[in-house]
């Protein structure tokens, strides 16, 4: 339901201090509105223009609420209170410079809109509009409204739960987006063998060997042959644990049960189904090397 409010029923006084140190006994109901609600505040200097605006705002159902202001001071101390209103100001008002708030520019022609462009009006409309021309010129308003409803309810969320669990909003930020990330990594890949296209379970995936443009899958005790390079295979499991053992040679972490070193140096995987791998010098140097057998709880 919209109300049409006039500055004057507020009660409001010429001065924008008094507005918190004597409101009228309902004035506080009037001058806080829900936080999703959408207000529009008119000032015309032509009070008949003013109302006529209003009337038109209302017949757009876009708003909860449309205050009719009769000068300037009533003016600021709505937005002192609402400062996500809408405002529908005169395309050459003096008060611009001081107008932080979305506002929508109202004039007779093109060098009125050019003017309210310049001075960054999110919309411009004429004296005589009607609700279509009012309803195009709201969109750009409209979306940022939503944006502001979105973002409120996001940080009302985060804050109870943040509260609920007993850890600061950084934390709980952090921890869902680390848990996004986790949801969002592929459960398997499609990939095309010399039988036609397959589903590969990453979690079945143990090792994987290149020879040219093919790669030897290992799937449990299943060899699966795929037309793909080794580097387009890792950017499609986007997987960090899949890492290279040599430059033909890519290991699936999970499986790894140890490393072996020989008395000449040179390191192997030991896999969970018995394979043991190579790995060269430049791929123990950068991971292998600091590799440690996670801990299953």
């Amino acid at each position: 339901m919209i109300h049409l409010f006039s500055s004057l029923e507020l009660g409001l006084s010429q001065s924008r201090a008094a507005l918190f140190s004597s409101p009228p006994a309902d004035s506080t109901m009037l001058l806080s509105p829900e936080p999703d609600a959408m207000v529009a505040v008119v000032f015309l200097y032509c009070q008949a223009q003013t109302h006529a605006l209003c009337q038109q705002l209302i017949a757009t159902d876009k708003f909860d609420r449309v205050y009719d202001v009769s000068d300037e001071d009533h003016y600021f101390s709505l937005l002192d209170v609402m400062p996500t209103a809408v405002s529908f100001l005169p395309a050459r008002s003096r008060i611009l410079s001081n107008s932080h708030n979305d506002w929508i520019a109202v004039g007779d022609n093109n060098t009125d809109a050019l003017i309210a462009f310049s001075s960054r009006a999110w919309g411009f409309v004429s004296h005589d509009a009607d609700t279509d021309e009012i309803t195009t010129a709201l969109k750009r308003v409209e979306q940022r409204h939503m944006c502001r409803q979105r973002n409120a309810k996001h940080n009302s969320l985060t804050r109870g739960l943040s509260k609920q669990l007993g850890v600061s909003e950084a934390a709980l930020l952090a921890s869902l987006k680390r848990q996004y990330a986790d949801r969002s990594k592929p459960h398997s890949i499609g990939l095309k063998t010399e039988h036609g296209w397959r589903s590969i379970e990453l979690e079945s995936l143990i090792w994987v060997e290149a020879a040219g443009d093919y790669m030897c899958i290992r799937l449990g005790a299943e060899n699966v042959v795929v037309r793909i390079t080794l580097t387009d295979l890792i950017d499609k499991l986007n997987d960090s644990r899949f890492v290279k053992a040599s430059r033909s040679v890519l290991v699936n972490t999970d499986f790894v049960s140890s490393l072996e070193q020989t008395h000449t140096g040179i390191n192997f995987i030991i896999l969970s189904d018995g394979n043991r791998l190579k790995i060269s010098r430049r791929y123990f140097a950068e991971y292998w090397r600091h590799w440690q057998k996670p801990t299953r709880p």
